[in-house]
C-alpha cells in the first residue's frame, strides 16, 4: 500500500509531466491561421451515428403511423416531441396599421383602468 507522502509525490510528478506535455506540444502564437478540426456545419461522427440509429429505429416501429398512434394514445408525449421540433423564436412583422391598432387598444385599456381606479 502506498503511503500518503509517496502518493503526493507521484501526483506531483504526473502533473508536472502532463503540464509539460501540454505546454510543449501546443504553443500558441497569435496571427496564425486555424488548422485542422472539423469544417463548420459538419456533424460529429458520434452524433451522426446516433441520428442514423434513431431514424432506423423509427422506421422499424412504423414510421409516420407510429407517430399517429403516439399522438392518439399519449398526447402529452407527442406534444413534448413537437415542442422539441418547433422553433423557439419566431419573427413577426407588424404593419403600421396593425401596430397603430395595438397602440390604440393599449391606450384605451389604460384609460379604462384609470377610470376604474377613480
Amino acid at each position: 500500500m502506498l503511503t500518503n507522502r509517496l502518493k503526493n509525490t507521484l501526483y506531483a510528478i504526473i502533473i508536472n509531466i502532463l503540464t509539460k506535455v501540454v505546454v510543449d506540444s501546443m504553443p500558441f502564437e497569435t496571427g496564425h491561421k486555424k488548422m485542422g478540426g472539423r469544417r463548420k456545419g459538419v456533424a460529429n461522427q458520434t452524433t451522426a451515428k446516433v441520428k442514423e440509429a434513431i431514424l432506423s429505429a423509427f422506421e422499424q416501429v412504423g414510421g409516420e403511423a407510429y407517430l399517429v398512434k403516439v399522438a392518439n394514445d399519449d398526447p402529452k408525449t407527442f406534444c413534448a416531441l413537437l415542442a422539441r421540433l418547433l422553433p423557439t423564436e419566431m419573427k413577426a412583422q407588424i404593419s403600421d396599421s396593425a401596430s397603430e391598432s395595438i397602440v390604440e387598444r393599449l391606450r384605451r385599456g389604460r384609460e379604462r383602468a384609470m377610470q376604474d381606479e377613480a
